[in-house]
């Protein structure tokens, strides 16, 4: 029998990030992205995330802020 710690695995997160609206979206972007960090998922799911000509992209600064995770 296969080692249980040898089995592949799905990393999947669900968030709900909030907005830019929220005042406190400074602080907790960078908390989002260190805990993306420790995490590393291999899925991740963004619920809230804010889309507007006049705001920044939530979600899009997130993974500019994440180079290094491969995004898709």
């Amino acid at each position: 029998m296969a080692d249980a710690d040898a089995s592949p695995r799905l990393r999947i997160v669900q968030l709900n990030i909030g907005s830019a609206f929220e005042p406190d979206w400074d602080r907790r972007r960078h908390e989002i992205v260190a805990w993306l960090r420790e995490l590393e998922p291999d899925v991740v799911c963004l619920e809230e995330v804010c889309v507007r000509a006049d705001r920044p992209n939530t979600a899009g600064w997130i993974v500019d802020a994440m180079p290094e995770a491969g995004w898709h």
